[in-house]
């Protein structure tokens, strides 16, 4: 994982990735250590999330089967695409927005960050993203674009849809979107969420801006990589069969693309596509702004890719910001 020499517990997951049963003596030879090192990296991939089925006298073994993140795969795929892309996969790191910022500044060309555990996450709203190994896609993206800010305001937007176009181009047509960018479907009558996009812009008002976009994206349902999830989880392995490294190497490949094209495309084109994606189109739903909170029917986004919310006799604008949008069928948000 761009190391040359991985971490005990990296070493570990990947020997478990099968899901075959190990025995721990089995595992400490391979790994060259002793079986209580074998012991303590277990309950620590355990402490991150890890599904692990402790077998009395036997031996370990996943839940079910895990690919690992395999960075040569993705240079290549990603480089087959963008040229001039730099490509990063760590095993630990706090957060791929900030490795991927800080590489972006380095080298001054477009960046994709992958990480198998994501430790200090961040989601909207200020809320935390965990991921553990094996059982999520996380990854962030980075470029510098000589356009201003205000050309760049229906990016969350835009992103979200080439997201979710890019999962049913993968057999997983199941994926909605929850406005503005959430990642959701529905699952016996109720919204589940199956990811989250945070962006981030610094730079100038009227150009250069740097953009940072991370992604998490559920492959199983894991309470675990969200800590007080607004919307049940769900994940895309309950969908079709995921591999792991294509799919998260197109992803960043469409994030990208919609970075860098960003300021050739008019949301307005985009309107009618973005409201046929969108979950909650033409369903009442709650409309909460911290302690305040008004019920209202969505009649879809206008062409700056506000929420239109038909209240009463009135049809409201809502832009982003704080907002949170809760689905009659589901208790929280």
């Amino acid at each position: 994982m761009n190391q040359a020499d991985p971490p005990l517990s990296a070493r570990l997951f990947h020997l478990l990735a099968d899901g075959r049963l190990h025995s721990g003596s089995a595992l400490a030879r391979q790994l060259g250590v002793t079986r209580a090192a074998i012991w303590k990296q277990i309950h620590t991939l355990e402490d991150a999330g890890l599904p692990i089925q402790h077998q009395p006298r036997a031996g370990y073994r996943l839940a079910y089967p895990m690919q690992p993140l395999q960075p040569e795969n993705l240079l290549r795929k990603i480089q087959q695409t963008l040229p001039q892309t730099q490509v990063k996969t760590c095993w630990q790191c706090a957060s791929t927005q900030l490795e991927a910022t800080r590489l972006l500044r380095q080298a001054q060309a477009p960046v994709a960050v992958f990480c198998e555990w994501q430790t200090d996450g961040r989601g909207r709203r200020g809320r935390q993203w965990y991921s553990c190994p094996g059982a999520s896609l996380v990854l962030s993206v980075a470029a510098q674009l000589p356009t201003g800010m205000p050309a760049l305001q229906t990016l969350p937007l835009q992103m979200g849809i080439r997201l979710a176009q890019t999962l049913h181009h993968n057999g997983l047509a199941v994926t909605a979107l929850k406005w503005p960018n959430d990642l959701v479907c529905w699952q016996d009558g109720q919204l589940h969420k199956l990811g989250g996009l945070l962006l981030s812009l610094e730079g100038e008002m009227e150009g250069p801006v740097t953009v940072t976009a991370g992604l998490g994206l559920n492959l199983y349902p894991l309470d675990h990589a969200l800590p007080n999830p607004g919307l049940p989880m769900a994940g895309l392995a309950q969908y079709g069969r995921v591999d792991r490294n294509a799919l998260a190497a197109e992803l960043a490949c469409a994030m990208l693309q919609t970075l860098l094209q960003a300021e050739a495309r008019s949301f307005a084109g985009l309107q009618a596509t973005y409201n046929r994606l969108h979950a909650l189109h033409g369903k009442t739903v709650r409309l909460q702004d911290g302690h305040n909170s008004m019920q209202g029917q969505i009649e879809g986004v206008d062409e700056n890719g506000q929420l239109l919310l038909k209240s009463g006799h009135k049809t409201l604008t809502i832009a982003a910001g704080e907002i949170s949008v809760r689905p009659d069928e589901n208790t929280t948000d």
